[in-house]
């Protein structure tokens, strides 16, 4: 018996003028030693991925000759027709906001594809640089991988010695039955990357104190303009741990139509307790519990709905993972790309930042059910003499909605 398969070139447009690109899985086993999908990239001609060390999750954005990294919402990302961009942050102020690429693994890479330039209208305004789409693959048959790397980068630099290092794990496992087939990926990296930035301060700057304690330690030198300075230390530097969690199923209803259901779980654990007991003082501020421009509620009418629910009692309830000497505080956050005036600042700060002011100033227990009357009572009406458009307890004033607008909840 012979069995032939048939696969398509692209999984672009193809009767446009524009030029595309794209690599087979065959292609990237042979050519890259692809630890994540973004290496998968690496070869691509007029792309590049500013992944500045192995699990950059936050800055990894992905640019083209069209859109420089000072435009990186101007590219658009999918994997099997889902969008993995994130279109909240551009430029240099949105370097935070890179795509999800951890919610594709190499092991299930079928195929990448990259149209160069805004020259199909099945894609959105945003694909004006580049359009990358992973076309992933379902199993045939019983099929298992695992695959463990470990990377050691010596690091040598304005008199520091040390060596970096970074590791990864990942195994997967799928089969399929009949015309069910499944596919199940677990991985977890942990990478400590190298300092990124230098603390710097010109020696014309200042000069030394008669109080205080002496510090030795910087390192003299000349900067681009040939300035004396001093180098203080190293900044910028990330020590990051992600696991990833992804099912994929899927159900051939005809030889050409397949339903697909996908299921991916990613986390970036805060590396505040790790830095602590490195020696470090540390500063919590977890999004989990502490980001206060996500939403309030699950209700619909919460405007701009963005992130995971943080309650009024959730922010009060939050406990540092840490204690000690080693904690220096803590600090809530409130990012504005999605707050277009100073009102929606408001509303997503209060009250909800004088909940988190008794989790930052007190100590011993707390009871949510003695801070509401005291809140209520007489705290909102010091912010109403303010003029401050704080969130009312039992929901939004009807102003303060934002219907039809879907917001980005998770």
């Amino acid at each position: 018996m012979v069995t032939v398969i048939g696969r398509r070139p692209t999984s672009l447009p193809t009767q446009i003028p524009t030029t595309t690109e794209g690599v087979t899985r065959e292609d990237i086993e042979r050519t890259v030693n692809a630890t994540d999908s973004e290496d998968a990239l690496k070869y691509f001609p007029s792309l590049l991925v500013r992944k500045r060390y192995i699990g950059d999750y936050n800055h990894a954005i992905l640019s083209s000759r069209a859109s420089g990294t000072g435009n990186s919402a101007r590219s658009a990302v999918y994997a099997d027709g889902i969008l993995l961009s994130n279109y909240l942050g551009n430029g240099v102020g949105g370097l935070s906001f890179a795509p999800r690429w951890g919610l594709v693994t190499p092991e299930e890479i079928e195929r990448v594809d990259v149209m160069y330039g805004p020259f199909s209208a099945a894609y959105a305004g945003n694909s004006v640089g580049a359009v990358v789409d992973y076309v992933t693959r379902m199993p045939t048959r019983f099929e298992a991988h695992a695959k463990v790397g470990l990377v050691a980068q010596p690091f040598e630099l304005y008199g520091m010695k040390t060596t970096y290092r970074a590791w990864a794990a990942s195994t997967s496992v799928g089969s399929r039955d009949g015309d069910w087939s499944w596919w199940i990926n677990v991985n977890r990296t942990d990478s400590d990357g190298q300092p990124l930035t230098f603390a710097t301060r010109l020696a014309s700057s200042g000069v030394t104190g008669s109080t205080g304690t002496a510090v030795t330690g910087a390192v003299a030198g000349l900067n681009s303009a040939n300035q004396p300075w001093l180098l203080l230390g190293a900044g910028t530097q990330y020590r990051t741990a992600q696991d990833h969690l992804k099912l994929k199923l899927a159900y051939d209803l005809a030889p050409t139509l397949r339903a697909s259901y996908v299921f991916g779980a990613w986390r970036n654990e805060d590396a505040g307790v790790r830095a602590a007991s490195a020696g470090h003082d540390v500063v919590m501020c977890p999004e989990q519990h502490v980001y206060l421009d996500h939403r309030q509620s699950p209700d619909p009418g919460e405007p701009i709905p963005v992130g995971e629910v943080h309650t009024l009692e959730d922010v009060y309830a939050y406990e540092p993972a840490l204690s000690g000497a080693r904690l220096r505080g803590v600090q809530a956050q409130v990012w504005s790309e999605h707050l277009d005036s100073a009102r929606r600042v408001d509303y997503m700060a209060f009250p909800r930042l004088s909940a988190f002011a008794e989790v930052a100033w007190s100590s011993g227990s707390r009871d949510y059910a003695e801070f509401l009357p005291r809140l209520r009572d007489h705290h909102l009406p010091r912010l109403d003499a303010l003029g401050v458009e704080y969130r009312p307890l039992d929901g939004p004033h009807p102003w303060q909605t934002r219907p039809g607008v879907p917001g980005r909840p998770r």
